[in-house]
């Protein structure tokens, strides 16, 4: 995966970077994501708000995973990423 230029670490790690910063820095997923506001039902939102942060979770994990892997070829992919999926999580439940 290494090898490829579209998927240089430094590419990769900005985007990380750039998607933990804005589910960070919002106070809620209303803020991310204004469409979520169209929603009515407060229990269909909160569903859609939990199912859409699981996915982001899950898929920051798939990512992460594939960078950290030796097999992969990333040298220093934790510290160029600097937020484990474990921290995108408890990000994603503030959401």
């Amino acid at each position: 995966m290494a090898a490829d230029p579209a998927l240089a670490l430094e590419a990769v790690a900005a985007a990380m970077h750039a998607l933990f910063a804005v589910l960070s820095r919002s106070p809620g997923a209303a803020a991310s994501l204004p469409e979520l506001e169209l929603l009515q039902a407060p229990k269909l939102r909160a569903q859609t708000v939990g199912r859409l942060a699981s996915a982001l979770a899950d898929a920051y994990e798939t990512v992460y995973a594939a960078l950290t892997a030796p097999a992969n070829g990333y040298a220093g992919a934790e510290a160029a990423v600097g937020h484990t999926p474990a921290q995108l999580r408890t990000v994603c439940q503030g959401l």
